[in-house]
């Protein structure tokens, strides 16, 4: 039977001289031929099958037994089958006898063809002696050289999957390079972001169910009534009493609801009235920094659909508001504080900061959502901060990078919310380095230099050491200034007056000007000193307050308006006061002048 391309079929498998090779009859490609009439071209099971020429290197093509995948195979040209009785000859070990045994295969050889195509003649096929013990030995040997073929045959398979685990492995290598050079979705780094907040000590607690303002007022209105049990003797607030609560929580600005959160004496309240009874409800403790009553959630994909009026929004535009969606936002005890929008690595952090623009123009901070203070832009690899403003008010040149303490730029979003929005430092954000400017009504967030200046000024002042912060031209001296006074007076209770002292009269005026806008909503009392007697005036009274005065007046009240001995030198004497210096010239004119008559003054 001679098979050629004309009569390929779609029939039954046809092997050749080809195919025959290491006990595989299907070595090589497999002609396909149609229907076969004669049962005698298709094999069976145990048959053997030799090619009478050969195409391997060996000279002779091997004896294969036919297993079950190659019963119902049509054998062609220069292939021969040969059916041994089963009583007395085992296929498999005759395969062996013939493929194996040296001697054997010297025979074949000898007596093989040497045309263009080495061959076996049945003749010669058929003249070689088989070395046959008992056919159950016979099976014995056959099935071990099985088991051990196929022991080889598992462990190249195992070798080979080794090999394609390792493809494999290289593969996935370079498909997380490409990965890595190519930009990561929002989606992704909202995702990762969320999951560094929650991490560790960030202390911030996820909550996905809460994507309405329906669903943070309700929220809110929880915390309020746990915080607030023993004022609301156990009851909760009835709906027109939260419906109060809400009102006093729709601010006007940003800057309104900056000046509700100075609180009073740290503590920011609603009032409610009950009856005849008006109750005073704490929503944020100052004090309460990473830990008392404070609770700190994030939450993603909150829903901001569209109002009719807006927070700072052109009524006269023509363009419709749509619904939006908000990436991040933290709150602390229910309340919106800090909002983060998130850009990927093929788009600029601008992009950030002008949709939030847009989201303020159209209202979007409105209602709960008008009491946050600082928001934060980012596209992964370049992030930045900026406080709470209008649209119109929003300006790009007051967008500020972080810097540690070692003045390295932090622009990784995830390295940025280990830095700044973990708590307690992003509760003390808006806490204490917040600063809200009476005279242009607006929030002024503190630059990073400047909180790790005051942040050193009070680790110092913990234990009485003294040191100085350099300041250029124009980079916030003097709002660094009145934070650093400020907070000794507020942070250190045994501090009784905090002073701030420069060196002319101008300054005097220009400085308490600018303290005075800063302190107007805050807790502290800035006052200056007209003249000397003024000055003393203030030393002795039992008010905690930041006086602002010059060296020239507190120079003369020591050496010239102090008696000593009398009440009110005993008094000052006693007084433990922290001294903020505006001037490096202050420090070397006091080297110069007459030392102190007050010997026991504290100076800290």
């Amino acid at each position: 039977m001679y098979i050629s391309k004309e009569n390929y079929g779609s029939g039954v498998n046809v092997i050749g001289v080809g195919n025959i090779y290491d006990n595989d009859i299907f070595n090589g490609e497999i002609y396909r031929l149609g229907p076969v009439n004669d049962d005698k071209f298709l094999l069976e099971e145990n048959d053997l099958i030799y090619g009478e020429s050969s195409l391997v290197p060996e000279g002779i093509a091997r004896t294969v037994c036919v297993g079950k995948k190659g019963v119902g195979t049509a054998f062609a040209w220069h292939t021969r089958r040969v059916k041994l009785d089963s009583n007395v000859v085992n296929s498999h070990f005759a395969t062996l006898e013939l493929n194996y045994n040296p001697v054997v295969r010297k025979y074949l050889m000898s007596v093989s063809t040497q045309t263009a195509l080495t061959g076996m003649t049945t003749e010669g096929y058929f003249g070689a002696t088989l070395a046959l013990p008992i056919i159950d030995e016979q099976k014995k040997i056959s099935g071990l050289f099985q088991q051990i073929d196929d022991l080889i045959t598992l462990h190249q398979r195992e070798q080979n999957g080794v090999e394609n685990a390792i493809k494999h492995i290289k593969i996935q290598l370079q498909i997380t390079k490409e990965t890595i050079r190519m930009p990561e979705l929002e989606a992704i780094i909202e995702k990762k972001l969320i999951e560094q907040l929650e991490y560790g000590d960030s202390q911030w607690t996820y909550r996905e169910d809460l994507k309405t303002e329906e669903d943070l007022w309700a929220n809110f209105k929880y915390i309020l009534e746990q915080n607030n049990k023993d004022r609301l003797n156990g009851e909760k607030l009835t709906d027109s009493e939260f419906e109060q609560v809400k009102n006093q929580l729709r601010f006007s600005s940003f800057y309104k609801a900056g000046e509700w959160l100075v609180g009073e004496n740290g503590k920011v309240m609603v009032h409610v009235q009950r009856d005849t009874e008006r109750l005073h409800l704490v929503v944020m403790n100052h004090e309460h920094i990473a830990g008392g009553s404070s609770v700190y959630e994030v939450i993603n994909q909150y829903e901001a659909i569209n109002q009719c009026h807006a927070l700072a929004a052109d009524e006269d535009s023509s363009t419709p508001a749509r619904d939006r969606r908000f990436d991040v936002t933290l709150m602390i005890n229910g309340l919106p504080m800090i909002h983060i929008e998130l850009k990927n690595k093929q788009h600029s952090y601008k992009e950030a900061f002008w949709q939030i623009k847009k989201y303020i123009g159209e209202g979007k901070f409105k209602g709960i959502f008008s009491a946050v203070q600082m928001f934060v832009i980012s596209n992964g690899v370049n992030t930045k901060y900026f406080s709470a403003a209008g649209d119109t008010e929003l300006n790009e040149k007051f967008i500020s990078g972080w810097l540690d303490k070692d003045n390295n730029p932090v622009t990784d979003y995830l390295d940025f919310a280990k830095c700044v929005l973990r708590i307690p430092e992003a509760h003390e954000m808006i806490a204490r380095y917040t600063v809200l400017d009476q005279e242009y009504k607006k929030l002024i967030l503190l630059r990073p230099y400047q909180i790790h200046a005051i942040e050193a000024i009070r680790e110092a002042s913990k234990c009485g050491k003294s040191g100085f912060v350099w300041h250029t031209t124009g980079s916030g001296k003097t709002l660094t200034s009145y934070k650093a006074t400020r907070n000794l007076l507020m942070d250190i209770p045994t501090i009784d007056k905090a002073i701030f002292l420069i060196d002319r009269k101008d300054l005097d005026e220009q400085t308490t000007k600018a303290f005075k806008a800063y302190a107007n909503n805050d807790l502290v009392d800035v006052d200056k000193t007209d003249n000397v007697n003024d000055l003393k005036k203030k030393l002795k009274s039992d008010d905690r307050q930041v006086i602002v005065t010059t060296i020239q007046k507190l120079q003369r009240l020591i050496t010239k308006r102090l008696t000593e001995g009398t009440p009110e030198y005993n008094k000052i004497k006693r007084l433990r006061i922290a001294f903020v210096v505006d001037d490096e010239r202050v420090i070397i004119r006091t080297k110069l002048e007459k030392p102190s008559k007050i010997k026991g003054l504290a100076l800290i």
